[in-house]
């Protein structure tokens, strides 16, 4: 009986990290995703030296790859040559009931 008991805490205790280990790697991969679309919008702007509708375009092609992903990109007033690039993005703990959107954003350098 002691053995049953105390593999049934040992399990518990296991599984339960286990879940909490699996929602961390559910954020890593939801935050690389986020990242990922940043750094390709910031590398897409900064290769092309400009921002307009055609780069947007190449950039909204993969943005698709992140659904769930909200990619902004504006100028930044004190310098309208530079852009802001953000991405918010979802995260979700399920073991503490947690639910928040994060964001992840960066700036180009000065672009024509």
């Amino acid at each position: 009986m002691k053995g049953a008991f105390e593999t049934g805490i040992v399990l518990f205790f296991g599984m339960m990290f286990l879940w909490m280990g699996i929602s961390m790697v559910q954020v890593m991969w939801a935050y690389n995703q986020a990242r990922y679309l940043q750094e390709f919008a910031l590398s897409t702007i900064e290769r092309q030296n400009r921002f307009d509708p055609d780069v947007l375009g190449l950039i909204n092609v993969q943005a698709q790859h992140c659904d769930r992903c909200v990619l902004t990109i504006e100028p930044i007033a004190i310098d309208s040559k530079r852009y802001r690039v953000s991405v918010g993005f979802p995260v979700q703990v399920s073991v503490f009931g947690i639910q928040a959107m994060a964001q992840t954003s960066a700036t180009t350098r000065p672009v024509s």
